[in-house]
């Protein structure tokens, strides 16, 4: 199984695409919003950011910067640099058959329905 987000149906990620929102990169920093408490009780915030794009290449570059609080003080941060590629349907199954794979189904998100074009995320279940 693997599954590719389908940028083209949201409107803020697929407009930096676009000459006029590649200008506006790298993006600032999102604001901190809801933590999520781990099993100790500790405070996890995420945050993600757009640093660069190539349509051409079909490439980006994101950043996350994740921090642990714990009694009001930050414990641990960290922060990434995450590189990737953009692929669209017909390319997974056009990659996915080069490596030797056969594609059983294409399912929109993780439900148990056909991808359709307003998908958010497609899953491809495939074997070998």
């Amino acid at each position: 199984m693997v599954n590719i987000e389908a940028e083209y149906n949201c409107v803020d990620s697929w407009n930096l695409w676009l000459p006029e929102g590649r200008q506006t990169l790298p993006q600032p920093w999102s604001e901190k919003g809801e933590a999520s408490i781990a099993s100790d009780g500790s405070l996890h915030f995420a945050q993600f950011r757009v640093l660069a794009l190539d349509p051409l290449e079909q490439t980006y570059t994101r950043e996350a910067r994740l921090e642990k609080w714990s009694n009001g003080e930050l414990r641990a941060s960290e922060q990434y640099v995450l590189q990737g590629n953009m692929y669209f349907k017909n390319q997974m199954l056009l990659l996915l058959g080069m490596a030797g794979f056969q594609t059983l189904s294409l399912h929109g998100g993780y439900m148990d329905q056909p991808a359709s074009v307003d998908d958010r995320e497609l899953i491809f279940v495939a074997t070998k």
